[in-house]
């Protein structure tokens, strides 16, 4: 037996229609079936705009932990230029004072 909605009602319904061989199909032209289809329709294009958000946001996350190691790395840098700088500095400054 085979349904072509995934659904069993309790209830008799105008919508179940039967085919003469004890066998049972729901009417797609039924109210509720096309409301569900259009929900669903709605949901199918729901998913596909949270995917296009969700592959932004991941690549806006990979350029945030890029653009995080890029600062850090040029503040360790400046970090370690300071002490040369002021070496190169006093170098300087005693051999213009000659």
């Amino acid at each position: 037996m085979r349904v072509s909605r995934a659904r069993k009602s309790h209830w008799p319904s105008a919508t179940l229609k039967g085919d003469g061989d004890g066998r049972r199909r729901f009417d797609d032209r039924d109210p509720t079936n096309l409301r569900l289809d259009a929900t669903n329709q709605r949901l199918d294009a729901t998913n596909q705009r949270l995917n296009l958000v969700e592959a932004a946001i991941l690549d806006l996350s990979e350029q945030h932990r890029f653009v995080v190691r890029y600062t850090k790395a040029i503040a360790d840098r400046d970090g370690q230029l300071e002490p040369r700088v002021s070496a190169l500095e006093s170098r300087v400054d005693k051999l213009e004072s000659k």
